[in-house]
């Protein structure tokens, strides 16, 4: 998991985020998230991280549109 870490740390500093769909490790349930996808209406794939709570609600508000 420490490489998958330093990866979301640069995409999360350095990466603009139009250029975040380029980096295929996502957070999930090892880093508190849950990780959803669907596929758009331009045909590619889509990720949502929504970070969870303790006691495991979504918090939407905080969630990230890849």
């Amino acid at each position: 998991m420490w490489i998958g870490e330093n990866i979301l740390r640069f995409r999360d500093h350095y990466l603009p985020k139009e250029y975040w769909k380029y980096i295929s490790i996502h957070r999930s349930w090892a880093y508190g998230y849950e990780l959803r996808c669907y596929v758009g209406e331009d045909h590619c794939i889509h990720y949502i991280e929504i970070p969870k709570n303790p006691d495991g609600s979504l918090r939407w508000d905080e969630a990230v549109y890849i």
